[in-house]
């Protein structure tokens, strides 16, 4: 696997290795990830279902912070979830959460 970076306000950190266990975290997190997506769509229109929408964000905040969890795993815990969450955006993180995915499933080779 090729090493990813993620660069933190002036620093830059860089990993070589995703174990089994964070793979698998990765690989579920990107499933629920789907699922969300697939309720929020259903649910677009019916705005007065009030207990599925609390549900999904719920489901959501959670979801985001497994994401953060898992990117300080992966770079080996160098530093906190507060720290990620305050230097990157959403969609930064989601990112580099593709990134992972893509390491874990084989599409970053070698080199």
């Amino acid at each position: 696997m090729r090493a990813l970076t993620l660069k933190l306000g002036d620093k830059t950190y860089s990993t070589v290795k995703i174990t089994a266990f964070l793979s698998k975290e990765a690989l579920k997190i990107q499933k629920e990830s789907l699922e969300i997506a697939k309720i929020g769509k259903e649910i677009q229109n019916d705005l007065e279902n009030l207990d599925t929408i609390e549900e999904l964000l719920d489901k959501m905040a959670e979801l985001n912070d497994r994401k953060a969890a898992l990117i300080c795993e992966v770079y080996g815990n160098q530093f906190t979830i507060d720290e990620l969450q305050k230097n990157l955006s959403d969609e930064e993180i989601n990112i580099e959460i593709n990134k992972i995915i893509l390491a874990v499933s084989g599409v970053i080779q070698k080199n």
